[in-house]
């Protein structure tokens, strides 16, 4: 099965047939590392997530693996996302330490990773910087947007934060097969909560209705979101 073949399948499957497709603990820890930011994501089993973390590591001790082939990266995104920043941080030193520097200057991952640390600690500036950068090294097009709307909501500039999620909705790659699972839904979230804040109704309205239609099936954890959405939309079309 190809990945696009894969593309209609909920994140978790895809996950999980990265995992069991691609040999190794490289596909083991990069699944579990995805699944975790997944979770974290939309405050849905985090405490979870966090185990599963250091379960791979457990089992998979970066010391038996390649220094090439160690995702810290994505380790520390999951780490950040869900607030542990000294376990972020520790994990990002250990890989300025021990991965080649010309692994480093290809892995446009360690500046999402910089860009959360930052964002997390309120740092927004070094976490713009770093997004911007990993935006223009990531050959992935629609990398970087969503982070990048996201810091600029977080310095209070409603304006650019719409003009960068809706470059990430208007961006056609093949990484939104991934990307979306992380960021779509609330891509639509955000955007209706910056347009019900400028007062825009029919915008906020339009942009909650597609979240609502797009997890109308998603798993209980989420129906939260769901309905939250769901008054949203029938506050804002004035019904009751």
């Amino acid at each position: 099965m190809s990945l696009v073949e894969m593309s209609d399948y909920p994140p978790r499957a895809r996950a999980y047939w990265y995992t069991v497709t691609v040999s190794g603990a490289f596909a083991l820890a990069w699944a579990v590392a995805q699944l975790a930011q997944m979770d974290i994501r939309h405050q849905v089993r985090v405490s979870q997530a966090l185990a599963s973390l250091s379960e791979a590591r457990a089992k998979h001790p970066f010391g038996s693996i390649d220094p090439t082939e160690r995702i810290y990266p994505q380790l520390a995104i999951a780490y950040a996302l869900g607030g542990k920043m000294d376990e972020a941080r520790s994990l990002m030193d250990e890989y300025a330490r021990t991965v080649p520097q010309a692994v480093q200057k290809g892995d446009p991952d360690r500046y999402e990773a910089l860009g959360d640390i930052a964002l997390s600690e309120g740092h927004f500036a070094d976490a713009l910087k770093n997004f911007q950068q990993m935006r223009v090294a990531n050959p992935c097009l629609s990398c970087g947007a969503f982070e990048i709307a996201q810091t600029f909501a977080k310095l209070g500039q409603a304006d650019s934060a719409l003009v960068h999620y809706q470059q990430y909705l208007s961006t056609g790659d093949f990484a939104r097969v991934r990307t979306d699972a992380d960021h779509l839904a609330l891509a639509y979230q955000r955007i209706g909560e910056l347009y019900e804040a400028k007062g825009d109704r029919a915008r906020a309205r339009e942009s909650y209705a597609k979240l609502q239609d797009l997890w109308k099936t998603a798993d209980p954890e989420l129906q939260p979101i769901v309905k939250d959405a769901r008054e949203r939309v029938a506050r804002l079309s004035g019904e009751h």
